[in-house]
């Protein structure tokens, strides 16, 4: 089975305290060390190369997922975030898959696919089995299928707030 569920406690109602802004116009606010607040959530750029799968295990075991997208205010977030952290903007794992049934894409967080990103023609399962999302494709930079096996960097979010139940 692909997916997993990390068990955590979200404490009571959080406020949004006084946040500082990054240069890059990020809210720093209810997220850990490392972690970059956006409305509800704490995302990270890991920046290292790893399979798809590798990588949601990775954020799994940071208290969260690969990144789930619902808007485009969302998405540019999230380009941002990795354009900070690597100018080149290379491809970066999101956490969309349709290993369960092809052409069904899923979240690993279980979230919705309310908003989509994906290039055009995308996605087109072009090489066979491909089936895991990933970002800055083409001059797009929108979103492309890809077998898992290829190694990216990758984007983790988590609910601000959470506290990791190892």
């Amino acid at each position: 089975i692909l997916f997993s569920f990390v068990c955590f406690s979200v404490e009571g109602q959080l406020r949004q305290q006084t946040a500082s802004k990054l240069d890059t116009g990020f809210c720093q606010g209810t997220c850990p060390a490392g972690w970059v607040s956006f409305k509800n959530h704490c995302f990270q750029y890991i920046d290292v190369r790893k399979t798809w799968i590798d990588s949601e295990l990775h954020c799994l075991s940071l208290g969260g997922n690969l990144a789930s997208t619902h808007s485009e205010e969302e998405f540019q977030f999230i380009k941002a975030l990795i354009k900070s952290r690597d100018s080149a903007e290379n491809h970066t794992w999101i956490g969309l898959t349709d290993c369960s049934k092809e052409g069904t894409w899923l979240w690993t967080d279980g979230s919705k696919v309310d908003f989509t990103k994906w290039n055009r023609g995308e996605p087109n399962e072009s090489s066979g089995g491909e089936d895991c999302g990933h970002t800055n494709w083409g001059a797009e930079k929108g979103w492309n299928d890809m077998p898992c096996d290829f190694s990216y960097a990758s984007v983790c979010a988590r609910h601000s707030g959470v506290q990791h139940v190892a």
